[in-house]
């Protein structure tokens, strides 16, 4: 099992914005997130078993309770597309089971669950 601590997560609602004449962009605050998270990925991965998963995965993410006004699952998207942009994972249609919850954490905490090669 693989433990990540991420920032709190950007709702889905505010992950993409429509730019005239180019489509669907990531949103400046997106964007933001995603370089911290980022961070957050090359400071805990020297402690990981393998450098990336390949293959069926379960993941449990767990964001901080507070008052912000997210839905639970939208939460979900903007970590999952990290860990693969990443290469922690090698893709999101790998992950065979996915639990969202609340709980006392500080930002968000994912566990990635696999059989290690």
């Amino acid at each position: 099992m693989i433990t990540v601590q991420f920032p709190f997560p950007c709702s889905l609602n505010n992950l993409f914005v429509n730019v005239a004449g180019k489509g669907r962009r990531p949103s400046k605050r997106y964007a933001s997130w995603q370089r911290v998270a980022q961070t957050e990925i090359m400071g805990q991965r020297v402690q990981w078993p393998v450098k990336r998963i390949s293959g069926p995965v379960e993941i449990t993410i767990t964001l901080q309770r507070d008052r912000r006004r997210m839905d639970l699952d939208n939460g979900a998207k903007a970590v999952i597309d990290t860990l693969v942009k990443m290469d922690v994972i090698d893709d999101d249609r790998n992950v065979d089971k996915l639990i969202m919850q609340w709980g006392d954490v500080t930002g968000a905490e994912v566990e990635i669950k696999c059989n290690f090669p």
